[in-house]
């Protein structure tokens, strides 16, 4: 079978629900058949090699600890996520996002359609915004209304958190 590639921001090995969530999909995923990497910029109290086993889950910090701006960045051009990204060679991989920026889905989907492979959104809530200086409020406002509403035509697949999530994407076939 091919492999997964499960990307986002979420502090591994247990630092949130989100982790928690992405931890159990990787799961499943290996059960599967399919050889699953998790890749975030928070990986935690473990080694800090390229490489971490967690549970029979491959997880990949390609990140330093630095400013938010800095590892976001870091993030989104590392030599060590293309490199792992690189093992996308087969039609049956998968590239699953979570929660991703649309900053990143758009050039993973392009990614994805060049090398051939699916890529699945992975959308739990809209996130609110208040609280959040202008213009950090207002940026995030538009990315999560782009992401939730737009973004997820680009997929091949979406999975959800809720039933109220589930029906408005089941409605576009999706």
């Amino acid at each position: 079978m091919g492999s997964v590639f499960y990307i986002g921001n979420f502090q591994l090995p247990d630092g949130n629900a989100a982790c928690q969530r992405v931890l159990s999909n990787a799961k499943l995923l290996n059960l599967s058949g399919m050889e699953t990497h998790v890749i975030t910029s928070n990986l935690e109290n473990v080694s800090t090699s390229a490489l971490n086993i967690y549970e029979g889950i491959n997880c990949h910090s390609p990140v330093s600890k630095s400013s938010k701006w800095s590892k976001v960045y870091q993030f989104l051009t590392n030599s060590r996520i293309r490199k792992i990204l690189s093992k996308t060679q087969q039609s049956g991989d998968i590239i699953i996002l979570y929660n991703a920026p649309v900053s990143l889905i758009f050039p993973m989907y392009l990614y994805a359609k060049w090398k051939k492979c699916k890529l699945v959104l992975d959308l739990s809530e809209y996130y609110s915004s208040s609280g959040m200086s202008f213009p950090w409020g207002w940026l995030k406002s538009i990315d999560t209304f782009l992401r939730m509403n737009f973004c997820w035509m680009l997929a091949h697949g979406v999975i959800t958190t809720s039933a109220l999530l589930t029906n408005k994407y089941e409605k576009y076939c999706c």
